[in-house]
């Protein structure tokens, strides 16, 4: 929220933050799609596992 007022205000201040912000994000995105391929290339689904996992261990549960 506050990025996007920035851009809107002062359209310096949100260059300076988003430099070194988005690197960050684009790296973690790479990193999980490598994840993701290599996973599903060893025949290992996520969502499934996801599933079977135990009430204590789920986000919902919260």
């Amino acid at each position: 929220m506050i990025f996007v007022l920035l851009i809107f205000t002062e359209t310096a201040a949100a260059i300076i933050i988003s430099l070194p912000v988005f690197p960050f994000t684009v790296i973690g995105v790479i990193f999980y799609l490598i994840r993701n391929a290599m996973l599903k290339k060893a025949g290992i689904d996520v969502k499934e596992i996801l599933k079977t996992l135990p009430k204590s261990a789920s986000i919902d549960h919260y």
